[in-house]
Order: C-alpha cells, then sequence, then structure tokens
C-alpha cells in the first residue's frame, strides 16, 4: 500500500470517518482508497461461487471466485472501518461491498428537493468571518458550488460573482460597489482574483497592531529558542558542521548587511521590523518607484491615478486640455523608477469632473504621450492647499471645509473617482467627447489631403495638429474609392496527383497568322506534374474539340480521371457544350474572378514561357514568323523534359514514371542532311538532301523537316536518319527580324496577317462589331477585292529635309497621327477624322475615282 493511500486511511480514521453529512467528500476519498488497494471493482460487481467440479473451466471459476471473495472481504473491511461507530453497525449486516455501498448511496447519496433546498440555504448564509482570510473564504466557496452541481443545479458565472459578492462582510461595501460596476469581472476566478490582491494589499497597508505584535513576539521567542539551539550545535560539531554546509547552498542570510524597507535600519528585514507600517509616504527619494509601477506594468486604462511619488500631474493625451502650450521635444525628460525617460511634449491646463459634482482644475499638467497612465501628484495638490485623507480603501479630497471627491482602491492603486476620460467608452456621458474627437481628426484628415494614419499620428505626437492628440479615423469612403489595392493572393494548394487539376488557357489571336492558318494555340496543364499539352486552332471555337480530345488521351494513358478544370471566363469555356462535356466527365469546374488572372497563374505563366521561347528561337532563326507555330510545338515539347521550380524532378519523369535523356535534341530551324529514300539509288546520285527542321514528331521518334521544291513550295518530311548542322541556319523567304510576335489583346490592334504560303480564301479575319455606321462602310469597302492596276504616275526624286529640327518635328507628327481608321474614330479628335472621311468619300464619288458594284 503506497503512503498516499495509508495517509487518506489516517485522515478517514482520525476524523473524517462517514457520519451523513459528510457524505459528498467521504465517498470521493475512499474510491480513491479502494483504487489504490485494487478492490474497486467489488463496489460494482458481485460473484456467484461456482459449481463443484474437475474441469479446467471448473477450476478457472472457482480460482477466480476466490480472488473476488478474499477482494470483497478487503473492501468491506474497509468500509466499515471509516465509518462512524453508530454508522458501522448499521451497515455491518450487508455481507458484501457491493450492498454496503448501494446502501449508503440510497440513503446519503440520492438527490431530493430537501437535498437541494439545504444546501441552496447553505450557500446563501456563507459570510466571511472576520478572523478568516480571503483566500481560504474563497477556497469553501468553490466546494458549495461543486455539491450543488452535484446536486442536479448548475450555477452561471454570474450567479457565482453575485454570490462572492453577497458573502462580503460590510467593511467591504468600496470593494463590492467597485466590483458590481466593472464590466470585466465576469467569472468566479476573475472576482476571486482582485478580491485575493486587494486582500494582500489591505494586509500590507495595515498599520502596527496586536497581531503584528503577536507575531513578532512569536518570532522573537523562535530567536531564543535558536540561541538555546546554538549552544547545542556548539556542543555537537556534526551539527554545526551540517547547518554551515546548508547555510552555503543558500539557506540563512547574514542580516547585519541586510537593510529594512520599512525603516531604512540595518540587521532586520522589513516583515521583522517593529516600526509601524508606511502606507503612502511622501518621500521624494522613492517618488519614481511608484511611477515606474504604473508606467511600465499596468495596462492602459483611462484612469486618474493618484500619485504619492510624482512631482507633477501627467497627462498621455492632451486632447481634453482647456489651455495648452506645446514645448520644443527633448527640452524636458519625465523620468521613472527604473531610470527611463519620457520626453514632454507640451504643458496645460485640465479639468476634472469629480463624482460629486465639483471640479478639480490640473496646473501644469505635462502631456507625455509614451506614458500608460494619467497622474494626479499628491505633492502639487497639498501646494495649492488641499488636504488628502487617506483611509483603508480610498481617500478624500478637501479644500478647507469643501469636499471635493474621493478615490478608491483597485489593484493596488488608489483611482480618483471623475467623470472625464480621453478614450473611448460605452458610456453615454462619454459620447460626445468621443463624436468631437473623430470630427475634427476626420477634418484634418480632409485638410491633409487624405494621407495616412501613421503620418497623421506622427504630426499629432508632435503637437502640430492643434489640440488634436488621438488620432480616431473613421472609415474614409473617399480613401477607399482613391486607394483600393488588389488583395495579396495567398498561396494556392498543389494537387496530390496527377489529373486532380488541370490548367486550361487559350493564348491569342497573334498577330501573324501560323503557316497552317493557326492565330490560337490552347495549353492543357496538370498541376502536379506540370506537364503540359499544346493545340495550335484557327478560332477560339476550337477550344471544346481540343478538350475533348485531351480528356480522351490524358485519362487513357494515366488510366485515371480529371477531377477539376481551373481556366479564366473566357467563351469559349463558358459555353453550354463545354458545360455539358464537363458534366458528363464529372469534371468540376473552377473560374477565375473577373480582371483576376493570377488565380490562373499557372497557365498564364505557361504560355508566358512558351513565347518567350518562341522569341528566342526566331531570333536565332532565319525562318519567316509564319513558322512560330512549329517553333511553339517544339518549346512545349523541351519545357516538359527540363526542369522546373514546382517539381522535384522533371514533368515527364513525374507523368511518365521513365527517366528521359536529352542527347536527341537539337536546335531549332538548323540545317539538317535527310537519307534521300524517294529518289532511285545510282551511282552519282546523293544519298542526302538538305532539309531544315523544325520540330519533332509527336507519334513516333522522328524528326519533322521541311524541303524545298522546284516550284517554290515546301514539303514536310519526317524522318529519323537525319545528320544535323547545328552552327547553320539557312535563310528562306523574306525575314523580318524587327517585327515582334505578339498577342492581340486590345480589339484595335491590327488582325493577324495572313502569310503568304496559305491560300487568304480559307482563312476570313475576325469581324469587328459595335462601330458606328461609317465605319462600318469603311470596313465593307475595304474588305473587297479589286484588281489591281499599275500607277501611270511617274517617280518623284526623294526629297530629304536639310534641317534637322525640321525633320524632328515631322517624325513627331507622324507619332501622334492614328494608325488606322478605328483608332482614329475612338480618339478625342474623332469628329474631326469622321467630317474628313465623309469629305474625302464624297470626293471620291464626285470625281468618280472608285466604281461601285454589286
Amino acid at each position: 500500500m503506497s503512503s498516499a493511500c495509508k495517509n487518506i486511511i489516517a485522515e478517514l480514521n482520525r476524523g473524517d470517518k462517514l457520519e451523513g453529512d459528510n457524505y459528498d467528500i467521504w465517498y470521493r476519498k475512499f474510491q480513491y482508497v479502494l483504487e489504490e488497494q485494487e478492490v474497486k471493482e467489488t463496489l460494482f460487481h458481485l460473484m456467484e461461487e461456482p459449481e463443484q467440479g474437475t474441469t479446467a473451466q471448473h477450476i478457472r471459476d472457482q480460482e477466480a471466485y476466490n480472488a473476488w471473495k478474499r477482494k470483497n472481504s478487503i473492501a468491506r473491511i474497509t468500509l466499515l472501518s471509516c465509518m462512524q461507530d453508530d454508522r458501522m453497525c448499521e451497515f455491518e449486516e450487508y455481507e458484501t461491498a457491493k450492498g454496503i455501498w448501494e446502501a449508503l448511496k440510497e440513503k446519503f447519496g440520492a438527490t431530493s428537493a430537501t437535498k437541494v433546498r439545504r444546501f441552496n440555504q447553505k450557500f446563501n448564509d456563507y459570510k466571511k468571518r472576520p478572523n478568516q482570510s480571503m483566500r481560504q473564504h474563497l477556497r469553501v466557496m468553490p466546494n458549495m458550488i461543486r455539491e450543488l452541481k452535484t446536486a442536479g443545479q448548475i450555477m452561471s458565472d454570474e450567479q457565482q460573482v453575485q454570490a462572492v459578492l453577497r458573502s462580503l462582510p460590510e467593511s467591504w461595501d468600496p470593494m463590492k460597489i467597485q466590483m458590481t460596476h466593472n464590466d470585466n469581472v465576469k467569472t468566479f476566478e476573475g472576482i476571486s482574483r482582485h478580491l485575493e490582491l486587494e486582500d494582500e494589499r489591505l494586509e500590507a497597508a495595515r498599520p502596527f497592531n496586536e497581531s503584528n505584535y503577536a507575531s513578532s513576539s512569536s518570532g522573537m521567542k523562535r530567536k531564543r529558542g535558536n540561541f538555546g539551539n546554538k549552544a547545542s550545535e556548539q556542543a555537537n560539531p556534526k551539527k554545526q558542521k551540517k547547518h554551515a554546509k546548508r547555510g552555503k547552498k543558500g539557506g540563512k542570510k547574514d542580516k547585519t548587511k541586510m537593510k529594512c524597507y520599512n525603516c531604512d535600519s540595518l540587521g532586520h528585514f522589513a516583515r521583522e521590523c517593529t516600526e509601524a507600517k508606511k502606507v503612502l509616504s511622501l518621500d521624494t527619494s522613492r517618488k519614481y518607484a511608484y511611477v515606474s509601477s504604473c508606467v511600465m506594468l499596468a495596462e492602459s486604462n483611462p484612469l486618474w491615478i493618484v500619485d504619492a511619488g510624482a512631482t507633477d500631474h501627467v497627462a498621455r493625451s492632451c486632447e481634453a486640455f482647456t489651455e495648452y502650450r506645446r514645448i520644443p521635444k527633448g527640452t524636458r525628460w519625465l523620468y521613472v523608477g527604473n531610470n527611463t525617460k519620457f520626453a514632454v511634449m507640451g504643458i496645460g491646463t485640465r479639468q476634472l469632473h469629480m463624482r460629486g459634482g465639483k471640479t478639480l482644475i490640473l496646473h501644469d499638467v505635462l502631456y507625455a504621450p509614451e506614458i500608460r497612465w494619467d497622474l494626479v501628484s499628491v505633492l502639487a495638490l497639498l501646494k495649492l492647499g488641499f488636504s488628502l485623507n487617506f483611509y483603508d480603501m480610498g481617500l478624500h479630497i478637501s479644500l478647507g471645509s469643501v469636499f471635493y471627491g474621493s478615490g478608491y482602491t483597485y489593484d493596488g492603486f488608489i483611482i480618483l473617482d471623475c467623470n472625464t476620460t480621453t478614450s473611448s467608452n460605452n458610456n453615454d456621458r462619454f459620447t460626445f467627447v468621443t463624436s468631437s474627437t473623430n470630427n475634427e481628426t476626420d477634418v484634418w484628415h480632409a485638410r491633409l489631403g487624405h494621407i495616412g494614419v501613421d503620418r497623421m499620428k506622427r504630426l499629432a505626437k508632435e503637437g502640430l495638429l492643434g489640440s488634436l492628440a488621438q488620432i480616431d479615423l473613421n472609415t474614409c469612403e473617399s480613401c477607399l474609392a482613391g486607394k483600393a489595392i488588389r488583395k495579396p493572393f495567398g498561396k494556392a494548394t498543389r494537387a496530390k496527383y496527377p489529373l486532380q487539376l488541370i490548367h486550361s488557357h487559350i493564348c491569342g489571336p497573334m498577330n501573324v497568322r501560323a503557316r497552317h492558318g493557326a492565330s490560337y494555340f490552347i495549353t492543357f496543364t496538370d498541376d502536379y506534374t506540370r506537364f503540359g499539352h499544346v493545340y495550335l486552332i484557327s478560332h477560339n471555337s476550337e477550344a471544346l474539340e481540343c478538350f475533348r480530345r485531351y480528356v480522351n488521351l490524358v485519362e487513357n494513358q494515366m488510366d485515371k480521371t480529371i477531377k477539376c478544370l481551373r481556366t479564366d471566363r473566357g467563351g469559349e469555356y463558358l459555353s453550354e457544350q463545354f458545360k455539358e462535356l464537363c458534366d458528363e466527365k464529372g469534371i468540376v469546374r473552377q473560374l477565375t474572378t473577373p480582371y483576376t488572372p493570377k488565380q490562373n497563374g499557372v497557365s498564364e505563366r505557361r504560355n508566358q514561357t512558351l513565347l518567350e521561347m518562341v522569341r528566342s528561337m526566331m531570333a536565332q532563326a532565319n525562318l519567316p514568323v509564319s513558322y512560330w507555330g512549329d517553333a511553339l510545338l517544339t518549346a512545349a515539347y523541351v519545357l516538359n523534359l527540363v526542369p522546373t521550380k514546382s517539381v522535384i524532378s522533371t514533368s515527364y519523369e513525374l507523368w511518365t514514371g521513365r527517366k528521359h535523356v536529352l542527347t536527341h535534341l537539337r536546335p531549332w530551324e538548323s540545317t539538317a542532311f535527310v537519307q534521300n529514300i524517294s529518289h532511285p539509288h545510282g551511282k552519282l546520285v546523293p544519298r542526302g538532301k538538305k532539309c531544315i527542321f523544325i520540330r519533332y514528331s509527336e507519334p513516333s521518334k522522328r524528326y519533322v523537316l521541311i524541303d524545298e521544291q522546284t516550284d517554290g513550295s515546301v514539303a514536310e518530311i519526317e524522318s529519323r536518319d537525319v545528320t544535323f548542322l547545328e552552327n547553320d541556319f539557312p535563310k528562306r523567304g523574306e525575314i523580318d527580324k524587327e517585327f515582334h510576335l505578339k498577342e492581340l489583346i486590345d480589339p484595335t490592334d491590327t488582325p493577324p496577317i495572313q502569310p503568304m504560303e496559305v491560300n487568304a480564301s480559307s482563312n476570313e479575319l475576325p469581324q469587328l462589331s459595335g462601330r458606328n455606321t461609317l465605319v462600318d462602310n469603311f470596313s465593307m469597302m475595304k474588305s473587297k477585292e479589286f484588281e489591281l492596276r499599275r500607277s501611270n504616275r511617274g517617280k518623284i526624286p526623294r526629297c530629304h529635309f536639310e534641317i534637322e529640327g525640321e525633320a524632328f518635328m515631322v517624325a513627331l507628327h507622324d507619332d501622334l497621327e492614328s494608325k488606322s481608321v478605328y483608332e482614329a474614330l475612338s480618339c478625342l479628335n474623332s469628329d474631326e477624322w469622321n467630317s474628313a472621311i465623309g469629305e474625302e468619300l464624297e470626293s471620291m464619288k464626285v470625281n468618280h475615282v472608285w466604281d461601285l458594284v454589286d
């Protein structure tokens, strides 16, 4: 049996035996005893003696019964021995511990209306005794609350707080009033903490009395006893040596060098001092210690603290000053107990409206915005002739025979009981102060051109905003309209496996058509592997068919299904056919917020990377811009084989699960010799044919090359028997190195240029709508095809400007002119352009310059 169990049994046998009224605490202690003895299960289980037998099962049953019988005997004897004699005689007739336990529970543990009323009466009548400390008083009340809870009556936090206040004696009435009006005290623990702190403060501030004398006398007796022990220690050197060792480890201290904090004498501690305890001292040598505790340890609170150590009144806000004078920063400082100094920004006069109706005027109040409390100096009030009468629960302030006000104690401080505050408060009497402050802050905010709050606080701190010292700016709708910014984008959640999330985006139309007629390209990128597929399309309406092909391809390859598709809000993705396809496949749609392409950043970044690679490849090559489609497919192929920042390896490895090699990669548009298999072999016929490499073949391991025919056309050749000249880039067709491939975003941009190698009749230009009639007529005239004739006008020699200034002016004028009809009719001078075009068309019609036909 452990020592803890023995102690509990000793307590139960000594004075805590069961009488009946103490059942609630007795049965808890008794369960600990039985649990330690490992016989607690006998209180809840019975076992009958098994039948006699010789089988193994009968033997096991008999052993189990013998063990239970032994435990039951121990539990029963322990139960009866922990009862009073009359109770023991009453319950010893029960043969099992379970029977005794249930009988006790039925008699003393049953909940009844009478028991609940008895507990309530006991709880309501409980009062703090005069010789009882607050800590002891508060330890009894939780037990009563638990008894009521066990009886089925649960008290709320507010009821517990009211019960604690009701149990306090009349000497605690000021504290009761203070706690009643304190909205922050809401629980039993909260009010207990306040009461214990106040009790400690009262105990420390209580003057010298008989109780202290008694404790001091007992201490002296102990000292005399120690002197006697000292003689015995001298007779016993081992004991003396043992005590010396203990002193070295931090035991008793040498008091001869210790200074008493109460009387400033050497030789004893403050707790042993026989002088009267100091309540509040006006000793200027300690004036900063009390200020230091107020400033550095307390929380910010709109309260005025009466400070006996402060030499001047101090305020942390100047907004309520009736008179105020700003002083240069750094000319005066406020020092606190830990040698910290705070800058004084100004000096003024402050009025405090006391609770009784009097107004206390404080002169020469120091404005220190960095301090955390408002302080009322006792010395400053005494100089003006005020009388301050301190007592155990606060103070009274009077001037002659006129009573001005009072103060109360709170958290070890004396708080002035006044109505004025500089902070926002829930009480109605402070509403006008906050309202005027907000209005003044709004006015200064408008005067300063809607600058930020931080800058206004700096100006107010330096006293440049007049009487405004605390910035409390309301929500400014003008700032919301003029300074609206985009919210930051959080980190996106990555997919956990392939095809869980697919990113898609359409790029185009490009400013030049590809040689096969494509003006757009669409990308599909897997979020987990970042493996991408690219499709060249001539119109964005082909996105549906490309997505259908992509779904069939990847789901068959990966043996998985696409879970989610993230796109922008382009019309090609919002069509009913696209929606039906996603619903049929069970694909969840994720659409970006309008004008927020960053939410589809994976596709946007993929398209940008592809275009950058295409521009770089075409800048090195000597092919026309119409070959950008082949360069794009090559770039997409290479991009899947190289590492990225988003995956640990390469996209190809994660997608296929196989390692890859890069030895087959070749520079785009480099010269290549292909084995000539179409020409009959002869002794003098070349075995290879010179071609140009344009892309890789997806279905098989082959290169796609172009071969220029005798009629000027080109033919594509796919072959694996290729030898490259990687530093040779042949030239074909007209090459414009100054022409840049770009995506047409603005509808006023020039439509895609039709390459010469593609039949223009098979590719229609995008139609523009939403213009006026004149523009439509002009577009119709422009779209007509006319037979070109050679001009009969003679050549006019070029006229070069000789003055550089005039040439510069002409160049500047050319830059300012509109580049198209659409741009001219959408600029600021559209009316003049409209009139000029009308006059020109009318002149052409009168002069019969054009013959319009149906």
